[in-house]
């Protein structure tokens, strides 16, 4: 997976993902991690500033919408925690 932050596009074995802006907040904010969980807590409050308050639901509803368009297995859920992207799965993210 490769991450062009500055364009905003997102590419799947050189296929391009469309993302919301949301979609593409989390998955940046997972990147970013280096494969450490970050707490549903933690990711409601970065995406917070994209406009409404974010709850765990809808945080839910974005993880789901990104495992469906990048693979189940991308988006890995620490049960109690939060989200992670595995560090053996390659993403690159350019500024």
């Amino acid at each position: 997976m490769r991450i062009d932050e500055r364009q905003r596009r997102v590419w799947l074995v050189e296929v391009e993902v469309t993302l919301t802006p949301r979609e593409l907040a989390l998955l940046l904010i997972l990147a970013r991690a280096g494969g450490r969980v970050v707490p549903k807590h933690r990711l409601s409050h970065l995406l917070n500033p994209l406009g409404e308050s974010v709850d765990f639901a809808a945080i839910e509803v974005h993880v789901h919408h990104l495992r469906r368009k990048l693979g189940e297995e991308r988006i890995r859920t620490v049960r109690g925690l939060g989200y992670r992207l595995p560090l053996g799965d390659e993403h690159a993210v350019a500024d």
